[in-house]
Parts: C-alpha cells; sequence; structure tokens
C-alpha cells in the first residue's frame, strides 16, 4: 500500500479548514492509499512561543472569535479519530526523526486551502527540504497580485515538485510562472465528496434538540464586517425568514438577533447547511458545501476590491465557474437579485460532475504511480 503524507492546516475555529483536510484525506484512502497527516517539526524556541500564547491566551477572547472550549474540543477529537500522523518532532533529536518519517514514505502532497498564500505561508507548507516525490493538490494563493520578495522562494521550491495543482483559475497562471510547469485546475477536496457522502457524515452529528421542522437562514461569517447586518435584515424581509441560526467567528456576529450556536462541530457544520433554507456567508467553504449540497445561499464579498491582500478572486472563481454568479451579494444593487428563489442546480451539476472525474484522475495519478 503506497504511504502518502499530506500537509496543510487542521484545526482552529474556521469550519473549511478542518473539512478540507478530511475530504482530502478521506479521498486518498478511498483510493487506496495510506495517509498521513503531516505535523512540522518544531524548535523549542517555537514550543516556547506556543507556551506563552497558550498561558496569554484569554478564555472569553478565544469565545469571541469563534473557539469555544466545546467547538474546540469536538474538533480535536475528530482529528484524532479520522487522521493518522506521526508523532511531534521536536528540536535537533526531533528533526532527525522527522527526516526518517518522511523517509518511510512514497511521496508527500501539499493539500488544499490557502496554505500558499504568500501573506500567511511558511517554507513548511511549500514542502521545503522534504526530499521525496511532492506534488500539490489544489493548494490555493488566495490572491490575484504576488508580492515579489516572495517570488524568490515559491520559485526554489515550486520547480521541485513533480506536478503542482490548484483549485482556482487566478492561481494557475501565476503559479506557472513560479514554478515554470504546467499547473492543473482540480476542485477543492469538499468537491471530491458527493452530497450523500455528506449527508452520511452529518448523520454523527452532535447537535441535541435542534428544531429542523422551523425554517432558518443559517448565517456563517468568518470577517467582522458592519454591513452584514444590515444587508442580512433585507435579505431576511424579503425571504419572509423569521428564524435566524448563527454560528459566531467574530464579536460583531454575536449581536445579530438570533439562535447562537457555539459549539458546533465538523458534522454538525454540515448538518447545519443542508437543513437551512437559506445560507448566508462570506466563507468560501460555506460557499462550497452549499453547491454540493444544492443549497440556496448567499455569499457576501469579505474583502474591499483594493485591498492587495483580498481573497475575493477565490469566491468569485467559484462562484462564475458554476454559473452562480448570481448569488454573490456586493453592494445594495445587488438587493435586485432574487436570491429567495431556489436555485436551479442542473447546469452546475453537469459542470462539476466533469469537474470531480477530473479531480479523481489527478489523484488517481498520484496514488497510482
Amino acid at each position: 500500500m503506497k504511504r502518502i503524507g499530506l500537509v496543510t492546516w487542521f484545526g482552529g475555529s474556521n469550519y473549511g479548514t478542518s473539512l478540507q483536510a478530511f475530504a482530502l484525506n478521506y479521498v486518498i484512502l478511498k483510493l487506496g492509499a495510506e495517509c498521513f497527516l503531516m505535523k512540522k517539526c518544531l524548535t523549542w524556541r517555537n514550543v516556547a512561543r506556543l507556551i506563552l500564547i497558550r498561558i496569554k491566551r484569554n478564555k472569553l477572547q478565544n469565545i469571541q472569535n469563534g473557539l469555544h472550549p466545546q467547538k474546540e474540543r469536538k474538533i480535536k477529537q475528530f482529528k484524532k479519530l479520522h487522521f493518522k500522523s506521526f508523532p511531534q518532532r521536536i528540536g535537533i533529536i526531533g528533526r532527525a526523526l522527522f527526516k526518517r518519517d518522511v523517509s518511510t514514505l512514497d511521496c508527500v502532497v501539499a493539500g488544499s486551502d490557502q496554505i500558499w498564500n504568500p501573506y500567511y505561508t511558511e517554507p513548511y507548507f511549500l514542502l521545503q527540504d522534504i526530499n521525496i516525490l511532492k506534488y500539490s493538490y489544489a493548494s490555493s494563493i488566495g490572491v490575484e497580485e504576488f508580492p515579489t520578495n516572495k517570488i524568490k522562494l515559491y520559485q526554489n521550491t515550486l520547480s521541485k515538485y513533480e506536478k503542482i495543482s490548484s483549485r482556482e483559475e487566478t492561481a494557475i497562471n501565476i503559479l506557472e510562472k513560479l514554478s515554470g510547469k504546467k499547473v492543473f485546475k482540480v476542485l477543492d477536496p469538499t468537491f471530491l465528496l458527493s452530497a450523500n457522502e455528506w449527508n452520511s457524515f452529518a448523520e454523527e452529528k452532535t447537535l441535541e434538540n435542534f428544531n429542523t421542522n422551523s425554517p432558518y437562514i443559517l448565517c456563517y461569517f468568518i470577517a467582522e464586517n458592519s454591513s452584514y447586518l444590515k444587508n442580512l435584515k433585507r435579505i431576511q424581509e424579503r425571504a419572509k425568514i423569521h428564524r435566524i441560526v448563527i454560528l459566531p467567528m467574530k464579536p460583531s456576529h454575536f449581536i445579530i438577533d438570533g439562535e447562537i450556536i457555539e459549539d458546533a462541530g465538523l458534522q454538525d457544520f454540515i448538518y447545519l447547511i443542508n437543513h437551512a433554507n437559506l445560507i448566508c456567508t462570506d466563507s468560501f467553504h460555506a460557499s462550497a458545501i452549499s453547491i454540493n449540497l444544492n443549497k440556496n445561499f448567499v455569499t457576501f464579498l469579505r474583502f474591499k476590491s483594493n485591498d492587495k491582500s483580498s481573497q475575493n478572486s477565490r469566491i468569485e472563481n467559484l462562484l462564475f465557474h458554476y454559473c452562480l454568479h448570481d448569488r454573490l451579494y456586493i453592494d445594495e444593487k445587488d438587493l435586485n437579485k432574487d436570491f429567495i428563489t431556489p436555485i436551479d442546480y442542473k447546469r452546475t451539476n453537469l459542470i462539476l460532475q466533469k469537474d470531480r472525474e477530473d479531480s479523481f484522475a489527478y489523484l488517481k495519478d498520484i496514488v497510482n504511480n
């Protein structure tokens, strides 16, 4: 059985981060390989910094930023249950052990999400100093303008990959110039699971006594944005849905008039999307999962158009590719759009089916070769 290392983000308050890691791990296993979620080898300075952060961490501040202790516990338990990984390696001896761990693998895959975003990444996520076969799957840079001070790092690391792929059309040209290689367009890992597979996943929900019989709008916003509440009220009035369910991620989300759920786990997130009558979000993955489950949704743009670190392109790419650009709420003129009538997903599903076939073929090539 082929042994594959997976380098990607997992954990934190953002549900999409963990779900994309789960989905890619799930599909690699489904294709017949053994998958290991890799952990960066830490220096003792890294460890000291993490300890200081934990000491200084304010419980209330964590809660106000979407990481309720019960939610954090559920995500950690999920990781233990669904992933294989090597022990955490630390220091000089740890570095040697980390290299030994890597040597037991057939290849390493740099996974999805914005692990290559130049404003957040580090050499580890570019697989620097990992000297076995290297691939990427749906690795995202998230931006349209690339900072010049990061060009050399990306050129030196990406040129050593066997194959590179991205989930965003706007990233392909940038990555091809940086790597000197053809870059393949593939699906975000969450799209690799069918709606039926996500429904089965959601059967393990942990929420108790949640009423799905009463219609509701599910709100899941990542950013702190003063316009969201005003826009939400307008959409609510047009939809004539009085019940609002909020998965809070920022302090301002707690003032939305509705049912606040702070302790939802990963299965609960899918469950809540699947039973909502309308989803209002600025999240890439909440939008992607809504599409996959054929749900009615509205996506708000999180960043201003003149923001150099704007990640709007990934949302715009996603919606335009699936002929759903009319689900984008940018400003007040978009109130004229019909967000209430259920989406006709026939065309979208045909595109998604073809994309899924191509993306599985790309992954099968990694696993079989």
